[in-house]
Parts: C-alpha cells; structure tokens; sequence
C-alpha cells in the first residue's frame, strides 16, 4: 500500500512506513488521500493564501540568521483544556494568538527593541530574564516550555559558535546548498535529533530541521538566489497541526482509545507508540498527496496544508489535535 516512489537519504519514509505497518491506533484512508489532494490543490491555486514568515531585506546573511533562531523556537505554542493560551503583542496594540506567527512577532519586536536575538556569541550565556522579555506573553500565560528553551538557546548558540563560527551561514555554505546535507549538518544539535524509537527500531522526524530547511529555502529565493537543492528528497513537518487537518478529512483514522484521549485534551506521552504512529500518519498522508499531485515538494503540500489548518471557521467544527509536551514540535 505505501510505496517509497522516490529518494529517501534520511529514511524517513522507510521508517515511518515500517511504524505504519505495525500500528494499533493510526491507519490511513487511501481514498480520503485522494479528496484532500484536490482541495489542496485548488488551495495551491488560490494566489491569496501565502504561507508567512519574517520580511526579508537587503541583507542575506541576517535573513539566514534569523530563519535559523526562529526555527530554533519553533515547537509547543499550544495550551492545555481550559488554561489561558501565549499571546503576543506585536505592534503596539495588536495581539497575535501566538503560534508561529507569534515567534516571528517576537523577533520582529526584539529587533526592534536593539536585542542581541541573532548574536550566537550573546545566546550563548543568554540570562533567563533576557528571554523572558523577548518571548513576553500579552496575557498571564508565558511561552511553553521556557526552562527548555533557555538551555535549547544556549546550547544551540555553543554548538553553532563551536563548529559553524556562529553564524548560520557557514552551516550553509557547508552544505553546499543541498537540503540533504543540511539536515544532515543539524544532527550536530540535540534539539534538532528527532529520532525516536518505535518497537526498538529508530524512526527519523526531523521535524525542525524540516523547518529550518524550509526557512533557508524561502530566503534563499527571496533573494534570487534559486534556492535549496534537493528540496524534493526531503518529507513534511511532523507537527500537530497537519495530522489534526489529516484526520478531519479521514486521511488519519484514530483507534477509538487514542480519538478519546485526543477529542478530551488528554496529554499524550511524548515518544509513545500513540504520538509517533499519529507523527508516522502525518509523514505519509502527506507523501500519498505528493504522489497524487507530482507537481510539488512534501514542504509546499505540508505549508499548504497547515494553512488550511488555519482557517478559523474550520477550526469551530474540526476536532482537537494532540498534545505532546515536547521540544521537537
């Protein structure tokens, strides 16, 4: 049923296949693939849906550098059932429901603000009341997760000046501009390992190192520079955000034990069999579509679909996607 139809230097679709086969709780509706594959691409037709990161300007290197340390951040933005959700105000006056786009008004506000945000070297030994104040939240909740993203951007700023002069853009220049050999590079980075271990066999995410090629791609064009090679040979973001729009379309089927623990906000385990077969779901529901269209990456179908995932009438009549405390989405 699931057939590898193209590269897989990662192994990512191999061993989420294999965590597929033997799953309990996620299965997947190879005829509801076929429908969300034609809504998505009506959606990659529509020019007024743009996927949105932070402005890009004259200078490559800061553009570089920024999409890194934005993806850094870029996990767990959800609340728990009943509990007050981070916010962020950003500019004076508008509030923002937090999320990515709330990372990405964070940064634009440290900016603004003359805060050292890009400076690996200052991360390094970034003093917790420091990022504090860049992630502030608009309401009494702060960002989840903060004591793990203040030694993530320690330590990831040690690593970065350590093997790649602290700047980002060695980190691409190394990779010679190949989207493989990039994520290959950010194994290098603890909170970018996202391999977990699945009926004592390892299975490859990758999800933020996903994002951060993503990131450098976007850049990369925006500044004519044609971007990442090999963006095809790399999968979507296992997130928690596409599986919930996956299964609204019957593209992911939940056991009834893990549909409840969903549908009630019940906390699932990080790395148990639940989470990484949902993850699992995700890689492949994705994939199929890819195979169905052949005309765009596993990144531009994933960016497609999390924007559709954003529309607020469908978020008042889907159900509830999973939550995992975990830094690695």
């Amino acid at each position: 049923m699931l057939q590898i139809q193209t590269s897989d230097p990662l192994n990512i679709l191999g061993s989420t296949r294999r965590v597929l086969e033997q799953a309990d709780n996620v299965k997947i509706n190879i005829e509801a693939v076929e429908k969300l594959a034609a809504d998505v691409k009506i959606f990659l037709g529509d020019n007024s849906h743009k996927y949105k990161s932070h402005k890009t300007g004259d200078n490559f290197d800061h553009d570089i550098a920024r999409a890194f340390w934005q993806s850094v951040m870029g996990f767990c933005y959800w609340a728990e059932k009943g509990k007050e959700k981070w916010q962020v105000e950003w500019p004076k006056g508008n509030i923002l429901a937090g999320g990515w786009y709330g990372v990405i008004a964070c940064y634009d506000r440290a900016l603004a603000e003359d805060i050292q945000v890009l400076n690996a070297s200052w991360l390094m030994d970034i003093p917790e009341e420091d990022l504090r104040k860049i992630f502030r939240s608009a309401t009494e909740s702060e960002i989840p997760l903060f004591n793990e993203r203040t030694e993530i951007m320690r330590n990831t700023a040690k690593i970065l000046v350590e093997k790649f002069a602290g700047d980002p853009i060695f980190m691409l220049e190394k990779s010679e501009y190949d989207a493989v050999k990039l994520l290959q590079l950010l194994k290098e980075f603890p909170n970018f390992h996202d391999v977990p271990t699945y009926m004592n066999e390892k299975v490859v995410f990758l999800k933020l190192a996903h994002l951060v090629a993503g990131e450098f791609d976007r850049v990369l064009k925006s500044h004519g520079k044609g971007g990442l090679k090999n963006m095809d040979q790399i999968c979507v973001f296992a997130d928690y955000k596409l599986p919930q729009l996956l299964r609204a379309y019957g593209v992911l089927e939940y056991s009834q034990e893990l549909a409840d623990k969903v549908d009630d906000y019940e906390l699932i385990p990080k790395e148990s069999n639940e989470e990484i077969e949902i993850r699992a779901g995700t890689i492949w529901g994705v994939e199929l579509i890819r195979q169905i269209l052949n005309s765009h990456t596993s990144i531009e179908l994933g960016q497609a679909i999390w924007l559709m995932s954003q529309s607020e009438e469908l978020q008042k009549r889907i159900k509830p996607y999973h939550r995992t405390y975990t830094i690695f989405y």
